[in-house]
């Protein structure tokens, strides 16, 4: 009986260490992450896909000459703006710019500025499906799969 309640303490110590020990873990991972918590509190998901692309970019330029990058990127946001502005008014519905550049950065980063009348299709296609396959204004499929597809 003795041998059973000292077991039953030793059991009792152990599982209070670990409760205390990951109490505490959670408070200093709090307190790291409270900085990132509010910095993303104050940011639209939109706008954070557009931050990471942009990072992201930088390293495109290490895998493919830098000129054609920007010269496809500038040719999508272009066409991808245009066709955007056609299609909002088509449908009557607001646009979003920053749908537009995140979208012309997937595409830039994702196929090669070869052909530009393959790009010039990834664009207006993206952008078209964004109005055409949707339900109350919002699209089913990701645009971008859409016109790589």
């Amino acid at each position: 009986m003795i041998a059973h309640l000292q077991y039953s303490s030793v059991i009792y110590q152990l599982q209070t260490y670990i409760i205390d020990s990951y109490e505490e873990s959670c408070i200093v991972i709090y307190r790291h992450m409270k900085p990132i918590d509010n910095f993303l509190d104050k940011i639209t998901m939109y706008r954070l896909m557009l931050y990471f692309l942009l990072i992201l970019t930088t390293f495109g330029f290490f895998l493919q000459p830098p000129i054609n990058l920007i010269i496809s990127i500038t040719f999508l946001i272009a066409v991808s703006w245009i066709t955007n502005r056609i299609f909002s008014r088509i449908f009557r519905a607001p646009t979003n710019l920053e749908s537009v550049y995140i979208s012309s950065l997937i595409l830039a980063l994702i196929i090669t500025p070869d052909n530009f009348v393959y790009l010039f299709l990834a664009a207006v296609i993206t952008n078209a499906s964004k109005y055409i396959f949707a339900i109350k204004k919002k699209h089913i499929f990701n645009p971008v799969a859409m016109a790589s597809v």
